[in-house]
């Protein structure tokens, strides 16, 4: 049975998961960074600045990834 589970879950696992760790370390920095810039600060007040930076870094990590894969020409679409 826990063969026929990892053969079920492999294709997930292979998308979720990374092999750099430079990938982690570096978004563990921006999430921290964020983190600390706002820490003093105590109030609602500043959720929505802290929500808009996230969602620029998501953006722009999008971006970068769409980039390297098009302009790149990372990985080869079939014919």
């Amino acid at each position: 049975m826990p063969n026929e589970l990892q053969t079920l879950l492999r294709p997930c696992t292979r998308r979720l998961s990374n092999h750099n760790p430079l990938y982690l370390i570096s978004a563990w920095l921006v999430l921290h960074g964020i983190g600390e810039a706002f820490r003093g600060e105590v109030g609602l007040r500043w959720v929505p600045l802290m929500t808009q930076l996230l969602c620029a870094y998501t953006l722009v990590l999008a971006l970068a990834g769409w980039i390297v894969i098009r302009a790149g020409r990372v990985w080869k679409t079939r014919a």
